[in-house]
């Protein structure tokens, strides 16, 4: 009996403690373009967990490789920038327009906001988009989004 509740408590822990519900990026302070992360990638970057969520370094690229498996249902994502001393300052999503809810944009004090967060998928490769921009670079950014996924895409029928 005890060896029973033991292993059905050894599978919830286990079955819990290995649920990741979402993801945290972190950008350079002041970044503007577009994200690409790549999951799956055997030289990635190893998985780093925070409260639960996946935390992904958004080199000045943009582009991240990460060991991370893809994620079907990402429930909560959080963007911040970070500066040389660590400190993070959030950044929001944009909501697109036909959204009805309140604040459908909020801007950080950069006046920059993450838009377009969509995750793909190209035959084997599952990858992650979105941008980040401020108002009036939203169209060129996106645009570059377009070119990224172009490329990549491109360079996967060879």
């Amino acid at each position: 009996m005890r060896s029973g509740i033991a292993l059905c408590s050894l599978l919830l822990l286990t079955s819990c403690a290995s649920r990741v519900g979402g993801s945290i990026c972190l950008l350079p302070q002041g970044y503007i373009g577009p994200v690409l992360i790549i999951y799956g990638q055997k030289d990635g970057d190893p998985p780093e967990i925070e409260r639960g969520l996946h935390v992904y370094r958004i080199p000045a690229t943009g582009v991240v490789r990460t060991r991370n498996e893809y994620q079907r249902k990402i429930e909560a994502r959080e963007y911040y920038y970070v500066d040389s001393a660590g400190t993070r300052s959030p950044i929001h999503l944009k909501l697109p327009d036909h959204y009805s809810g309140h604040d459908t944009i909020r801007l950080t004090r950069e006046g920059s906001y993450c838009f377009n967060d969509m995750e793909w998928t190209y035959g084997s490769l599952k990858y992650r988009t979105f941008g980040v921009a401020d108002e009036q670079r939203m169209d060129s950014v996106d645009l570059e989004i377009t070119r990224l996924q172009f490329k990549l895409d491109q360079s996967l029928e060879r």
